[in-house]
């Protein structure tokens, strides 16, 4: 578990997996009487609807903005989320040069030097917090620092555990655009093409992307549809990463009208999406994991599978990888579904 015993506190970040992280903390920190804007501060370059509850500046990361604001409030220590671009490490760079305490978490099991690496400058904080043994163990092959990494979980988990939704179905399908209430079947994207090395033959390094991941679904259950005709009328959310384009697989979507309910939603609350989500598949997303912790069935489909960026370690979910099991696990969890009650 987390304790910061700083009095007067800066959290950074630039990404939805690391604001979920460090708005848990946040979260605690209010139940012990800490107050916004006075024990601690939120900095970031994004906003979110369901970020709402909580007052966050948004600025740039530029060293003039960044040293202002820490001449304006003198903080003690800085807590950083950690992404592929230099938002958080300008910040702990400036943290780092004047000798103030600071901190950052990695939220997943992929590129921990390259978190901290930009423009071919390297600044590691005093600490860094990571999320499983598994994600130790790689940091050090990858050459962070011993004696500065910190097993701590994700503080987000006990939130997600605990979520309860405060409006109903309906009211969130309405939300979404959807207007009936039959079985939601959501696809959690990844932003693979454009952000994973590809290799020599131009194919990501993984083995597969998100385009061929949600072809395969699509495809698996058109062929599911000629015994199964409810699959037809569905409804499936095709949940888009927060750096992509929403209109990004509007080709494939296209070549499946068959289907007659398909969304395409990027700015939506994801505990909510997960929450009243009949089947959630996708790849390695942080939503999957939130959603095997919900309890929630989940599909992840990494056909001709090289490379696993999946090492969640608390709930056992192994990928598909052979497009004939995928079918086979397509049909038996429907069934499932459409028996639920």
């Amino acid at each position: 578990m987390l304790k910061i015993e700083y009095s007067k506190i800066f959290f950074v970040f630039s990404d939805v997996a690391g604001a979920n992280a460090i708005l848990s903390i946040v979260d605690n920190l209010v139940k012990k009487g800490k107050v916004q804007q006075k024990d601690f501060f939120i900095f970031s370059d994004i906003n979110r609807k369901y970020f709402l509850n909580y007052k966050i500046n948004i600025v740039q990361n530029d060293f003039e903005t960044i040293e202002n604001l820490v001449d304006k409030f003198k903080p003690q220590y800085l807590f950083s989320a950690t992404s592929f671009h230099n938002y958080e490490h300008n910040w702990r760079k400036y943290f780092v040069k004047n000798s103030i305490p600071c901190s950052a978490f990695i939220d997943h099991w992929v590129y921990y030097k390259r978190r901290f690496t930009f423009d071919n400058e390297t600044v590691y904080p005093n600490t860094i917090y990571v999320i499983n043994k598994i994600a130790k163990i790689e940091a050090l092959k990858e050459g962070l620092p011993l004696n500065s990494i910190k097993v701590i979980g994700n503080p987000y988990y006990s939130k997600v555990k605990e979520f309860k939704p405060k409006i109903n179905r309906k009211s969130f399908f309405k939300s979404i655009g959807i207007k009936n209430n039959k079985k939601l079947i959501t696809f959690v994207s990844e932003n693979i093409k454009t952000d994973i090395p590809k290799d020599k033959n131009g194919k990501s390094i993984l083995g597969f992307d998100e385009y061929e991941s949600l072809i395969k679904m699509f495809n698996a259950l058109e062929e599911l549809s000629k015994t199964m005709n409810e699959v037809l009328d569905f409804n499936y959310v095709i949940k888009i990463h927060p750096i992509s384009k929403k209109n990004k697989f509007n080709n494939i979507l296209n070549s499946f009208k068959i289907f007659k309910n398909i969304k395409v939603v990027k700015e939506v609350n994801p505990l909510l999406l997960n929450y009243y989500s009949d089947y959630i598949c996708g790849m390695f997303s942080n939503m999957l994991i939130e959603a095997l912790l919900m309890r929630r069935k989940v599909c992840r489909i990494q056909i001709d599978q090289k490379i696993d960026l999946f090492k969640f370690d608390e709930i056992e979910c192994k990928p598909i990888i052979n497009y004939e099991i995928l079918k086979y696990k397509l049909k038996n969890d429907f069934n499932y579904i459409l028996n639920e009650k």
